[in-house]
């Protein structure tokens, strides 16, 4: 990952959209692990079939309401394997937002592969994670961004980013550094909501 991006995803991630406040309208650096995905031929409308909103906003609207349950499923399967002694749960998904980051403003030399704005849809949301460790009960604050990409498969996870810090307002721990986390557990769980909101399977997280 560039220094350009971690420097830029690092200012938007940490915005207290939490609070209530907007995330600003800032410049990114190029996508180029994402071109073939967004190739026009393959960022196209949504086949006939799909079960998915079409619209941004109804699809993380679903998508957050069962986000917890997905990324939990992920967290056990994980546990099982691990014995670290650390149980992490995702209490809550919320405080979405829309507003993205402009593509538009990358510099020449560095948009060999820029993707179009009109093709990735952006969305900034948290999560509440409760971890239990040695009897000691910690929450953290997540802020993630994704960038989704509507394809001839229906909607498709292209990039996420992530950072951490603690969710008490009087905490002093600093956020931790931004970091790819489609491999993470809510992003894995991204992914499968996606897939199963294609097919029309979804599992509602209260299921769980």
């Amino acid at each position: 990952m560039s220094q350009a991006w971690v420097k830029v995803i690092g200012s938007v991630l940490s915005w207290p959209v939490a609070l209530g406040f907007t995330p600003p309208t800032v410049a990114v650096v190029a996508f180029p692990n994402i071109s073939s995905m967004l190739n026009p031929a393959t960022a196209i409308a949504a086949p006939k079939n799909s079960t998915c909103p079409q619209d941004i906003q109804s699809l993380t609207t679903l998508m957050l309401r069962d986000l917890p349950g997905y990324a939990n499923r992920v967290m056990q399967r994980s546990s099982r394997l691990n014995s670290g002694g650390l149980s992490s749960y995702v209490v809550v998904a919320g405080n979405p937002d829309f507003n993205p980051i402009n593509t538009d403003l990358i510099p020449q030399s560095e948009a060999t592969q820029r993707p179009r704005n009109q093709q990735l849809q952006q969305v900034f949301f948290t999560t509440l994670n409760r971890e239990y460790q040695g009897g000691r009960i910690t929450e953290v604050q997540q802020f993630h961004r994704l960038f989704l990409v509507q394809t001839s498969q229906g909607w498709q996870l292209a990039l996420m980013y992530s950072r951490s810090g603690s969710s008490s307002s009087q905490s002093s721990q600093a956020l931790t550094p931004v970091r790819e986390s489609i491999n993470s557990a809510v992003g894995q769980a991204v992914s499968t909501w996606l897939r199963d909101c294609q097919a029309g399977t979804l599992r509602n997280s209260e299921k769980s």
